[in-house]
């Protein structure tokens, strides 16, 4: 499955400046994994994953629900998001 994966840092969602979105190859997912922990966020539907599939370890929160949902992603970690 070939995803683009934007990497955000988690404390652009609680109050301080949002750092800009980055496109990353999924190639370059376990390069990252290694360095890093990341959280693997993927803001699609229920129905969109059944259609598309999903990538091992990520924590679904659909995109419309995620402004109610914040308080589940960590504040310490980067977040790849699908």
């Amino acid at each position: 499955m070939a995803l683009g994966l934007s990497i955000t840092f988690g404390s652009a969602a609680w109050g301080q400046a949002p750092a800009e979105p980055v496109l990353v190859p999924t190639a370059e997912v376990e390069s990252i994994r290694a360095k890093q922990d990341p959280f693997f966020l993927d803001v699609r539907t229920e129905a969109e994953i059944k259609e598309l599939g999903s990538l091992p370890d990520y924590y679904n929160i659909p995109i419309d629900q995620l402004e109610k949902r914040l308080d589940e992603l960590p504040k310490d970690r980067l977040i790849l998001t699908a």
